[in-house]
């Protein structure tokens, strides 16, 4: 399976901030679940949603 060097590049920084393992996974979760959220749309498209976003995982 490919990773996207996007998601690759967000592990090396959380890593390279010695975030716990479990913390990595939370993030990594968290992002493709946002990208999935809005349709896998490049984010400058999406900034308009960003807002309905946060406020929808409150």
């Amino acid at each position: 399976m490919s990773r996207s060097p996007f998601m690759e590049k967000v592990r090396t920084e959380l890593r390279t901030r010695q975030y716990s393992t479990r913390t990595e996974k939370n993030y990594l979760y968290w992002i493709r679940w946002f990208i999935r959220f809005n349709g896998l749309r490049h984010p400058e498209s999406i900034i308009a949603h960003l807002r309905t976003w946060a406020l929808f995982i409150r």
